[in-house]
């Protein structure tokens, strides 16, 4: 087997586990981060005391956060892919 073919499986085949929990911890946090406004949500609809157009822009405001999350998490997926692509090229590059 040609040497810089080998050196490309072996950067594919090793280095997943550090690139997949770069995305792992986004999808993570993305989802705490969905459990905690699904709860602010909760005590801003049962909160009596504050106006309906209030609650209306923190309402907003949190799936403003939610939408913030979503993309960071396709960001991080993006990198993921990237991440791998330049670690087989500077393997090709070093061999």
């Amino acid at each position: 087997m040609n040497i810089h073919k080998l050196q490309v499986k072996l950067a594919t085949h090793y280095y997943p586990e550090v690139i997949d929990g770069i995305y792992d911890s986004a999808v993570g946090m993305k989802a705490k981060l969905e459990k905690d406004l699904e709860a602010q949500a909760k005590k801003i609809e049962a909160d009596g005391d504050l106006d309906p157009d209030d609650k209306a822009e923190w309402l907003s405001s949190l799936g403003d956060d939610l939408f913030i999350a979503e993309l960071t998490t396709e960001l991080a997926g993006e990198m993921m892919i990237v991440a791998l692509y330049k670690t087989v090229e500077i393997s090709i590059k070093k061999g």
